[in-house]
């Protein structure tokens, strides 16, 4: 009995592949050659590139010590966001050719985590930063618009492509080597045109969000005192051995004198203060994990820590989660990273579900006497992320232990101010989610296109 007969009398689906038309690099395993059902044309990624260049590979600083420098954790949704990290080992001229201009498509070259090689990100105005070397851009030429080619490689069917050539052992690897193998669906300019146009307007509506953040940041640091807070470079500090004694600290950066002016502006507050760990209910206990109960799961990287919201929520079984998959979170909660390199994220839970479940890399505090937005734009603030990565220890991952938190002062906030710093960040996070959705949007867009054709795709962008 053939093959053929086989595969038709069982419902199944198989591709021949002769030995002679087998890819150039010997992949022999069957996943690699899935038929696509798409009768729609197709280009190489070879075909779209007009320009590629790999980031710099120099060391990294976080003293903001020479050129600001983009990397991965800075991909905002499917835009590059603004760097935290600088390299001041770089040459003016090498700068100026690193530099990002409008329309760059910036490529996840490697990492650890598979899921996030070959991530797409585009650069909407030109920038004065540079890019690191595990990203690379692409410059589009005229077959393909930025924010198309962006979109097709943050879709399913793209990161299914992406995945065929991907290389990973333990570290997954996309070069732009084999971004040039993948194919590209070839659409036509009438749905190209459509699709960017939605692109655009989710943009303008990321940017109205962050600006109506930026004023509810402005009117805490008002508030608070911390509006005219400026780090002291003052570089000794005498203290008392009881002092030390009662922190169980003796290194010198926790008696920095730029925590005392920290503390000291809390102290004024006129409406009062007090510690973290009063002003919170903090969780701590794990939760018992159900094997065959699906979870929503959120892990470091989903979240966002421009916008302080949670950008993805994996859906696994209880026995696929990770052994740090154990804190229940419920709406409302507050996460906080425990690790110094990763103070930014931060992000209110907006779903209500009774099955989702962080990371034991967060605090989850529960609300006590903030709002759940007034608590992200305070733990946000510059001033009480420096109090809380003053308490970081360790040496390989430095962390913050919840029994340090009592050590962290913060000041209390009426009602009204509350109110009004809540509302404002309610919009913006409205304005990120319907933002997101057309996102969502211009990539299905894509997929319907290689599904189906032309005309059903533009009826649903139409909608």
């Amino acid at each position: 009995m053939s093959w053929q007969t086989i595969t038709k009398e069982n419902g199944l689906s198989a591709t021949e592949v002769f030995i002679s038309k087998l890819s150039k690099g010997l992949r022999i395993e069957a996943e690699f050659y899935v038929s696509d059902s798409s009768d729609n044309g197709k280009i190489s990624g070879e075909d779209v590139i007009d320009y590629v260049q790999y980031g710099t590979s120099k060391g990294l600083n976080e003293e903001n010590l020479g050129y600001p420098i983009l990397r991965l954790n800075e991909y905002e949704l499917s835009y590059a966001g603004v760097p935290e990290k600088y390299c001041d080992l770089l040459s003016e001229a090498e700068f100026e050719a690193l530099k990002l201009k409008k329309n760059d498509v910036l490529i996840c070259r490697t990492n650890g985590n598979p899921k996030y090689v070959g991530k797409a990100a585009l650069v909407m105005e030109d920038a004065e930063y540079a890019f690191a070397s595990y990203l690379f851009r692409i410059r589009p030429n005229s077959k393909i618009l930025p924010s198309v080619l962006v979109s097709y490689l943050n879709s399913k069917t793209g990161r299914k492509e992406i995945e065929k050539y991907a290389i990973v052992s333990n570290q997954a690897n996309f070069s732009p080597a084999k971004f040039r193998q993948i194919s590209i669906p070839e659409i036509p300019n009438t749905l190209q045109k459509s699709i960017d146009a939605l692109f655009t307007k989710s943009w303008h509506l990321y940017k109205t969000s962050k600006a109506n953040f930026a004023l509810a940041e402005n009117k805490l640091l008002n508030e608070t005192g911390f509006k005219t807070y400026r780090p002291n470079q003052e570089n000794s500090s005498i203290r008392k051995l009881k002092d030390c004694l009662k922190d169980s600290r003796f290194d010198a950066e926790y008696w920095q004198t730029d925590f005392d002016n920290i503390q000291n502006i809390i102290r004024k507050n006129k409406n009062g203060f007090d510690t973290l760990d009063q002003m919170f209910d903090v969780i701590a206990e794990k939760s018992q994990i159900d094997p065959e109960k699906e979870y929503l799961y959120a892990e470091l990287a989903d979240v966002s820590g421009a916008t302080g919201t949670i950008d993805n929520l994996t859906p696994l079984k209880g026995n696929d989660l990770p052994s740090r998959g154990r804190m229940a979170l419920k709406k409302d909660d507050i996460i906080v990273s425990s690790v110094e390199g990763s103070l930014d994220k931060i992000a209110v839970v907006s779903v209500e579900k009774d099955n989702i479940i962080g990371s034991t890399g967060f605090f989850v505090l529960r609300k006590k006497h903030y709002v759940p937005e007034v608590a992200l734009v305070l733990l946000k603030s510059e001033p009480i992320k420096a109090l809380l990565k003053r308490q970081a220890q360790g040496t390989i991952l430095s962390a913050i232990t919840k029994s340090s938190l009592h050590r962290v002062l913060l000041p209390k906030l009426d009602d009204k101010t509350q109110m009004e710093i809540s509302e404002l960040v309610i919009k913006s996070h409205i304005e990120i989610r319907d933002c997101k959705a057309l996102l969502e949007k211009t990539k299905r867009a894509v997929e319907i296109f290689i599904e189906q054709d032309e005309k059903v795709a533009i009826a649903y962008l139409n909608k």
